[in-house]
């Protein structure tokens, strides 16, 4: 009879980060993927994902994908979301979230800078953001992936707001830049494109 909330991450069309956590750009810069998660605690009907309810009761995350150049140069790409870690963008000069940093706990950086520079996805921590004035069309970090469990929980900042009633097993993350199953269930795809998904299946 516990009731959980589930967070779909938006996938930006613009500058724009994606809802959940995905930073912004100067346009044209893209914006970064938000992230997918269950939480413990939000609130019910409401848009606004940044409150310290639902960031500090997280018990699964998906990681969003950090925003990519609007070039074809694989070096300016932006980062997978994690799996447990984030991606480095494509030039390996900005860095994707881990399990115990990144740019912020949930969200992912900001571009400020002009040069048509990416926000970083959204995550358990959010990916970076390339905001050096001396090079432009770079790609954003990755966000990374959680599942709380007697090993990760340490992992949480101060004021998490879960206990071990609440550790998963046979739980994992799989990263953004491998094989997953598709969110039909038919088949595999290579990562996930466009907005986040969850599927809940009774057992």
């Amino acid at each position: 009879n516990t009731t959980f909330y589930v967070y779909v991450g938006g996938c930006p069309n613009s500058s724009n980060g994606g809802w959940n956590g995905g930073g912004s750009a100067n346009s044209p810069g893209a914006g970064g993927g938000g992230s997918s998660d269950i939480s413990l605690y939000g609130e019910e009907g409401s848009s606004e994902w940044n409150t310290s309810n639902h960031m500090l009761s997280r018990l699964i995350v998906a990681g969003g994908g950090g925003g990519s150049s609007s070039t074809y140069y694989p070096k300016w790409q932006g980062g997978s979301g994690g799996g447990q870690n984030g991606d480095n963008n494509g030039s390996n000069e900005v860095k994707g979230g881990t399990q115990t940093g990144g740019y912020k706990f949930g969200i992912g950086e900001s571009n400020t800078s002009d040069g048509n520079n990416s926000g970083g996805g959204g995550g358990w921590y959010g990916g970076g953001a390339y905001n050096n004035f001396r090079c432009w069309g770079r790609g954003g970090g990755g966000g990374s992936g959680f599942v709380y469990n007697s090993s990760t929980a340490i992992n949480y900042p101060s004021g998490c707001m879960l206990d071990s009633s609440f550790y998963l097993t046979d739980s994992k993350t799989i990263s953004g830049n491998t094989e997953i199953p598709t969110t039909t269930g038919n088949g595999t795809e290579y990562g996930h494109v466009g907005n986040g998904y969850a599927i809940i299946t009774p057992i």
